[in-house]
């Protein structure tokens, strides 16, 4: 699918893409896109190596892969949380 719009720049260098471009291509505030500078002009694409976070119905959704012992990490944090609650201060899993 091809889109073309006429657009311009601010003062500030910024230019604001389409509402239709950002949606299809799962761009939200603070998205991350690549710039190169081509012979024939600019060419801006998502960074998708950046972007583990996507907008589902108005919520942010991680997307990307998990790294380390995820169920250690989960079990700390609950501790941690189950701790704080009843002022115990932390316990072990």
């Amino acid at each position: 699918m091809r889109h073309s719009a006429l657009l311009s720049v601010d003062r500030f260098g910024r230019v604001v893409l389409p509402k239709a471009v950002r949606s299809r291509l799962g761009l939200c505030a603070g998205s991350s896109v690549r710039l190169e500078l081509c012979d024939e002009g600019v060419w801006l694409a998502p960074n998708a190596d950046v972007e583990p976070l996507a907008k589902k119905r108005e919520v942010l959704v991680f997307t990307g892969t998990a790294q380390g012992d995820l169920e250690s990490a989960v079990d700390e944090h609950r501790a941690r949380r189950i701790g704080a609650v009843t002022r115990r201060g932390p316990t072990k899993p």
